[in-house]
């Protein structure tokens, strides 16, 4: 099968890496299942403008691929204006992750700052759900778009992964995230390095409500915060 078949391509040659590009014309293949494997094995699905062939223009691989074939030998060149204003809008929607990158590299911002000035002032938000889409991505009922990562699997891949070099190798069997269990009334303590997150749980009897207070360490300066009310 075509899932198969993309596992056998070789990554490298003479140390230097490969990357493939797949020309998929029929309209059958611009399928979730297709776009998924060519994902997963970071194979570009070639987005080709040709009459009578399928334009898929989903971006499976760390780079893009386009065939312009509908040349126009009238147009000077090649295609007319407002075609050239489409594919540009259409490779710049693919760059848009490169472009990241770029913007967060190619600064003299540190910090915050930098993070504000590519992703916004909310940049804190984003943070925010993707630290709770580590913890909910695969969660049955869990729908909201911004705690899932359509690109993994990790309560999937984790407890896949090998623990040693024996073979069959020992699995790690586990969702490796740690939790910590809050007791009513008690403090706990949590210590977070910058960039990480920590993951709290607790529950509410039903047909009550409770609250969490939280602060920095006392030799910072910050004031005692408040965290609820949650109700069941």
């Amino acid at each position: 099968d075509i899932a198969a078949f993309l596992a056998l391509l070789p990554r490298e040659l003479k140390g230097r890496p490969l990357r493939y590009a797949i020309e998929a014309g029929h309209e059958s293949f611009d399928c979730p299942e297709f776009l998924e494997i060519a994902r997963e094995a970071n194979v570009a699905v070639v987005y080709l403008e040709q009459e009578g062939r399928a334009r898929i223009a989903e971006r499976t691989a760390d780079f893009s691929y386009l065939r312009c074939k509908n040349l126009v030998s009238e147009e000077p060149t090649g295609y007319p204006s407002e075609d050239i204003d489409r594919i540009g809008a259409l490779c710049r929607e693919w760059s848009a992750d490169g472009d990241v990158w770029k913007q967060l590299v190619n600064t003299t911002l540190t910090g915050p700052q930098n993070l504000a000035h590519v992703f916004g002032s909310d940049y804190m938000t984003m943070i925010r759900d993707w630290s709770t889409s580590v913890f909910s991505d695969d969660v049955a009922g869990v729908t909201d778009a911004r705690f899932l990562e359509p690109s993994w699997n990790m309560r999937t891949i984790f407890p896949q992964l090998c623990t040693d070099n024996r073979t069959p190798c020992t699995r790690l069997g586990i969702y490796p995230i740690e939790l910590t269990s809050l007791v009513n009334n008690q403090a706990s303590n949590q210590s977070v390095v910058a960039g990480a997150s920590s993951y709290i749980r607790f529950s509410v009897p039903a047909g009550s409500e409770a609250s969490i207070d939280w602060a920095n360490s006392p030799w910072r300066l910050c004031r005692k915060r408040q965290l609820g009310p949650f109700r069941a």
